[in-house]
């Protein structure tokens, strides 16, 4: 997809600024507070998927939705990547900025049972259709902790989620396809609670909902999870997260006509250096 490559170059830069910037830091966190001042993490996803997409107009006719995991076979379960990494500053470490990437590549291929019509295109009982789909997810956000203490650390977030994503029916002789970056600003909240100083419950919410012309869209993503450091600056992780990703356009503001909805449900494991 053609916002892979600068997804990662944008990723891997940002996150070399991060780490040099943590370590050359000499602003401590606070000796009594058991907050990292930065770090960087690696890890995979066990999800599980429901998405549906029409391609083209409702109004004109050519409004049919087709979930991809129940019409076309789909895989419901993949394993996916992600690596990120996040940094805080100022005098008191109340200021935080992160930035994460997220890939999930999906392809299947099927005799159809009966018709599908997907935008202007057909796909008649007994054809062999293939699907691939590509989502990446590139999340960076800004946090001010308006509480941070030796137990908790609550903050505001706001942050922005760039989704480039892309699907393919593709037949015997004819094919459908589309392939679109959904840019959507969140509003969020996150806590941090220090059940030890080497094991916290991390929870955060983010969220956002737009209405403007023809476009309408809407994003829920939730975690859940626990992290532990067994050594100093080493530490292993693992959580739930909820995401779920609605939009409808009419290929004016973003390079769809018709509407994606998408949710995964996962487990994430990672390892974690801090600093």
């Amino acid at each position: 997809m053609r916002t892979t490559l600068p997804a990662w170059l944008m990723l891997a830069c940002a996150l070399g600024a991060l780490s040099t910037a943590a370590a050359a830091s000499d602003t401590d966190t606070g000796s009594d507070l058991p907050w990292k001042r930065g770090g960087i993490y690696l890890g995979g996803f066990l999800n599980r998927y429901d998405s549906t997409v029409r391609l083209g107009s409702e109004a004109a006719g050519l409004g049919l939705e087709v979930n991809l995991e129940d019409a076309l076979g789909l895989d419901t379960k993949t394993q996916d990547v992600r690596v990120g990494g996040y940094w805080r500053f100022g005098e008191t470490s109340r200021h935080k900025v992160s930035l994460d990437w997220i890939k999930s590549d999906r392809s299947a291929s099927k005799v159809l049972e009966e018709d599908i019509t997907v935008g202007d295109t057909t796909f008649t009982q007994g054809t062999k259709v293939g699907l691939e789909s590509s989502l990446s997810i590139l999340r960076a956000s800004y946090s001010y902790s308006f509480i941070m203490d030796e137990r908790l650390d609550l903050s505001a977030a706001f942050g922005l989620y760039t989704m480039p994503f892309s699907f393919k029916f593709q037949g015997v002789s004819s094919s459908e396809s589309s392939d679109f970056t959904a840019p959507l600003p969140v509003v969020g909240l996150h806590a941090d609670i220090a059940i030890t100083p080497e094991f916290f419950l991390k929870q955060s919410v983010d969220l956002f909902y737009l209405e403007y012309g023809g476009y309408t869209g809407s994003l829920a993503d939730i975690y859940l999870g626990v992290e532990w450091y067994p050594w100093k600056h080493l530490g292993i992780g693992l959580g739930f997260e909820s995401f779920r990703l609605g939009i409808e356009a009419d290929g004016q503001e973003i390079d769809l006509e018709g509407n994606v909805k998408y949710a995964q449900n996962g487990l994430f494991g990672y390892l974690t250096y801090a600093f």
